[in-house]
């Protein structure tokens, strides 16, 4: 079973340049560990969403300690023993970058 990318997964995030977020499998990562949680468009799911306005208040260095290992009293299990720091860091830069366009709620 796949482990539950939920809690505040990718609010958990290192310092990583811009040039990640293009870094090639970040989208399969995120398919992969993520998607199941936070929803294939990252607007959430059981998960919160994923979006830089939603993750204000996560600094990258946090979300990146989150993604690794977890999120006590959630379901946010930890992927440091199935991501190394440059997947991870991969993931954070992709979830801090703003989508090319917000859905509209109403």
């Amino acid at each position: 079973m796949k482990r539950l990318l939920c809690g505040s997964l990718l609010a958990m995030i290192l310092v990583a340049s811009p040039a990640a977020a293009d870094t090639p499998g970040a989208e399969a990562l995120y398919a992969e560990n993520c998607a199941e949680c936070h929803g294939a468009d990252r607007l959430g799911g059981m998960g919160p969403a994923l979006l830089p306005e939603n993750l204000g208040r996560l600094r990258k260095k946090a979300a990146h300690g989150v993604i690794a290992d977890g999120r006590p009293a959630t379901q946010m299990p930890g992927y440091g023993d199935r991501l190394d720091a440059a997947q991870i860091d991969a993931l954070i830069a992709m979830i801090y970058t703003p989508l090319p366009e917000l859905p509209r709620w109403g």
